[in-house]
């Protein structure tokens, strides 16, 4: 590996991204203060380099590994064939399989051009274009890319909540497990990047339609189904209920509540209309996979039954994977033991604000959908994934969502006087 160039083009690109967010219309918008995202950027970098040189230079495997190199040999004939780069980069195929022209390149690669995996090779051969192949210069930019995403996210809560907008920034940017996680080229920038424009979007929709919003939108859904489809139709259900609740003011809890139930008691009626509605059957389909992924299964996994009843009784199950068996199962390495202490803390802090939160009858309906939303996503991790190592990462990318809706019931007014006030990470006229 090229040290030289990858320091020139992490500097390059990360004093250029700082650029952009001291003074870029984009960042001017919102409410927190330029040092402060500038704080996160380049926690982000280093957090993305540190799991790079882990992964790339200590186990020498690892799916960004395999991402990065299958990308270098898509951009390693743009020079004398673009067109068969620009093929596999962006091209598809009605049949999902690789053209006969490109089986050349395709027998090359390790990973299958109709799997979602894909995406992270795709976006890195675009990025190799401007960093020449540099995998720490890659780093910067999909750091850059989900800082984006993040912004908007906050910017759509600060909104919602404005006394909140510090202490919310507290649980966008700097949740160590989704900074850690989150920031390396793996598809979970991609998808923090989605989240936060398909939640702008929706709402600018609503108060302030503009065609760029539309745009925006389908973009972040294209990318999101793309990378985590499920989350998808996850989002398609809530987006719809926030939208309407964003009109009519109400208890939306428990408008949030109603309506899940409601889907529970429609996933058997519903599969047996049509096998595009049979979510149980994808469920079943998707956990097999993972199973059978040699040397990829840490926890005893439950079937998920064909029944509303067999589901609800797995739920505590997929909880408990998600949440404590982290900390639980006996740790093989210190990646790991730093893994369980990570979500110890989380698991203690959420008790803690939980505990402390003092419910009123109707928040912003923004706050009901990040509840239900990653309530969804974990429950669907927790039923289907059987690999420690990918449960946390999956995590990671709602935890902002998580503890947004913790935090918001706790205002900084009731905190002891020696912590920091978030008040201080706004803008003076914010």
């Amino acid at each position: 590996m090229n040290w030289a160039g990858n320091l020139i083009f992490v500097l390059f690109y990360g004093l250029l991204g700082s650029g952009w967010i001291l003074r870029g219309s984009f960042w001017r918008k919102s409410p927190v203060r330029p040092a402060v995202l500038l704080a996160a950027f380049w926690l982000k970098i280093l957090a993305g380099s540190a799991y790079g040189l882990i992964y790339f230079h200590v186990y020498q495997t690892g799916d960004i590994v395999h991402y990065f190199q299958d990308s270098q040999v898509i951009y390693g004939v743009l020079a004398n064939n673009p067109a068969h780069f620009l093929e596999m980069t962006f091209g598809f195929s009605s049949s999902g399989q690789v053209p006969d022209h490109l089986l050349y390149l395709d027998d090359q690669l390790r990973l299958n051009w109709r799997t979602q995996e894909f995406l992270s090779v795709r976006i890195n051969s675009v990025f190799n274009v401007f960093t020449l192949g540099h995998f720490y210069g890659n780093t910067v930019l999909l750091c850059l890319f989900s800082m984006v995403g993040l912004t908007w996210l906050h910017r759509v809560l600060a909104e919602s909540f404005q006394r909140h907008a510090g202490v919310l920034a507290l649980a966008v940017f700097f949740i160590p497990s989704t900074l850690f996680w989150c920031s390396a080229i793996h598809k979970d920038s991609v998808t923090l990047f989605s989240l936060g424009a398909l939640m702008y979007s929706t709402r600018q929709l609503v108060l302030n339609p503009r065609f760029r919003h539309m745009l925006l939108f389908s973009f972040g859904a294209f990318l999101l189904w793309n990378c985590r489809s499920y989350m998808v139709l996850l989002l398609v259900p809530n987006l719809a209920l926030y939208t309407w609740c964003l009109r009519h003011p109400g208890p939306h809890f428990a408008r949030f509540a109603a309506m899940h139930l409601v889907l529970l008691g429609l996933l058997v009626p519903l599969s047996r209309l049509s096998p595009a509605f049979d979510v149980l059957g994808r469920l079943r389909a998707e956990q097999e996979f993972l199973l059978n992924l040699k040397g990829n299964t840490h926890l005893p996994m439950r079937p998920i039954g064909d029944s509303a009843a067999d589901l609800l009784a797995n739920l505590p199950i997929a909880l408990d994977h998600v949440w404590l068996e982290i900390f639980f199962n006996a740790p093989e390495n210190g990646f790991q033991v730093l893994a369980a202490i990570s979500g110890a803390m989380q698991v203690l802090l959420l008790l803690v604000l939980v505990a402390g939160w003092r419910w009123r009858r109707s928040y912003a309906p923004v706050l009901a959908f990040c509840f239900f939303f990653s309530l969804g996503v974990m429950l669907v991790v927790g039923l289907t994934v059987p690999a420690l190592g990918a449960i946390v990462r999956y995590k990671s990318s709602v935890l902002p969502l998580v503890f947004a809706v913790a935090l918001v019931g706790n205002p900084p007014s009731r905190w002891p006087e020696w912590l920091p006030r978030p008040r201080l990470m706004l803008k003076e006229s914010a």
